[in-house]
C-alpha cells in the first residue's frame, strides 16, 4: 500500500492544477485519472481562451505541458479507476483491487467531473 499526503481523483486541469500546487507546497501528491491525464480538454482541436497562450494551443499540447509541470514538481500521477473510497483503514489484497493509496490524514476530498461537483468529508 501506498502512502501520500494528498490523492487527488481526476486528471483534468482542475486536478493537474491541484496537484501541483499542493506538491510545490511541500505534499506527496499523486493524481487518479481513469484514462488519460488532461480530461476532456485533451480532445480539443484549438484552445483560445486559455491564460499564457494568446495564440492558442491544442488540448493534446495543453495537456502534455501540465503533465510536464505536475511530473517536474513531484507529482505522481497513477491510471487507475476510483471503485470506491473508505474511510477506514482496512484492506484485502485478495479482493481483486490492484491499487491501494492511503492518505496520512483525514482530508475534505472533492471531485470535479464534466457534470457535477461532489464534496465529499
Amino acid at each position: 500500500m501506498t502512502e501520500k499526503d494528498l490523492v487527488i481523483i481526476g486528471g483534468g486541469a482542475a486536478g493537474m492544477s491541484s496537484g501541483i500546487f499542493a506538491s510545490r507546497l511541500g505534499l506527496n501528491t499523486v493524481i487518479l485519472e481513469q484514462l488519460m491525464p488532461g480530461g476532456q480538454v485533451i480532445n480539443s482541436e484549438h484552445i483560445e481562451d486559455y491564460p499564457g497562450f494568446p495564440e492558442g494551443i491544442s488540448g493534446a499540447e495543453l495537456t502534455a505541458k501540465m503533465q510536464d509541470q505536475a511530473m517536474s514538481n513531484g507529482v505522481d500521477i497513477e491510471l487507475s479507476e476510483v471503485k470506491y473510497i473508505a474511510s477506514k483503514n482496512v484492506y484485502d489484497e485478495s479482493d481483486g483491487v490492484s491499487l491501494y493509496i492511503r492518505a496520512s490524514a483525514p482530508i475534505s476530498l472533492i471531485l470535479f467531473s464534466s457534470n457535477s461537483l461532489i464534496r465529499l468529508s
